[in-house]
């Protein structure tokens, strides 16, 4: 659900603002066949089927907004924006141990920001702008035991309370910049343009883990950088328009990104090694995309009814 207004003043300016209110509900019904494990030289192990039924659940409220302006009278524009949101972990589906061991997660809470300015200028029949926006983040997420445990150190967790607890700081940066041009209109109205962009994607994160069964603890530093160069062509005429667009985004070793930049990962430092999980859970293993590379295309046709 969303509600939102915008205020328009003269002289090109514009403020948007919004509340946003986000609910994701969803069971998963996973079921695995059972089947009879060979080992070398001659032992069988018979692993029997099993069903899971999990819940995954995410509650968020957000409020957005953002102000534009034009600056001076040689074609240039500012725009500012602003985004805060409080995301809830209540319940996501149980991660598996092993084949035998579940261990159900309870992850916790998450405060999500940005802020941004760009610039924009027209002239003529070309346009060219650019953006930064800083995406800070804080989350807190845990695990719950599943029944009474007992520490290392002989002290008891009661059913429901922590055994893990991790803390992540995000300082995620994004810029992005991009130009249009437009030929001049042939005799039957008809414009041709094209577009390129680029856009750099810098994801950098702290991760604070404390293991209270294990009674340990560890600190680690991750950083990647994803870069999207684009490309598009447009017709428009009085009664359509045509767009393709061409983006590429790549990661961290992905082809098209400079491997100086992209590869490898920040220094990690490893107190004691805590339990495994997936990626609310916090794993042991480094913590970080290890390279690709998405293609999208995109094809839109606009026709004016009347």
């Amino acid at each position: 659900m969303r509600v939102g207004l915008t205020r328009e003043w003269g002289e090109g300016r514009n403020f948007e603002a919004m509340i946003l209110r986000s609910r994701f509900d969803m069971t998963h019904d996973v079921h695995w066949p059972g089947f009879r494990r060979f080992a070398p030289p001659n032992t069988f192990t018979d692993v029997a089927e099993r069903s899971e039924h999990n819940r995954d659940y995410t509650s968020m409220w957000g409020a957005h907004s953002e102000y534009s302006r034009p600056v001076g009278v040689e074609g240039w524009k500012l725009g500012v924006l602003g985004t805060v949101n409080r995301l809830s972990h209540p319940k996501i589906p149980d991660y598996q141990i092993n084949n035998v061991i579940t261990v159900p997660r309870d992850p916790g809470h998450t405060w999500a920001y940005n802020a941004g300015v760009g610039m924009s200028r027209a002239f003529r029949n070309a346009t060219f702008g650019f953006d930064v926006i800083m995406e800070p983040m804080f989350s807190t997420t845990w695990a719950e035991a599943a029944r009474d445990t007992v520490t290392v150190r002989g002290a008891r967790i009661p059913q429901g309370g922590h055994t893990v607890d991790n803390e992540f700081q995000f300082s995620n940066s994004l810029m992005r910049f991009g130009f249009e041009h437009m030929a001049p209109p042939t005799d039957s109205a008809t414009h041709f343009g094209f577009q390129f962009g680029l856009g750099v994607y810098s994801i950098r994160y702290r991760l604070g883990q404390t293991d209270q069964v294990r009674d340990s603890s560890r600190v680690q530093h991750e950083h990647w950088m994803e870069w999207t160069p684009s490309i598009g062509f447009k017709v428009r005429s009085a009664g359509y328009e045509i767009r393709y667009a061409l983006s590429m985004t790549c990661g961290a070793g992905g082809s098209c990104a400079p491997c100086p930049f992209a590869c490898g990962s920040d220094d990690v430092t490893v107190v004691a090694s805590p339990s495994s999980g997936g990626v609310i859970a916090a794993p042991t293993d480094v913590l970080r995309f290890n390279g690709g590379r998405v293609t999208t295309q995109r094809l839109t046709i606009s026709l004016r009814i009347r």
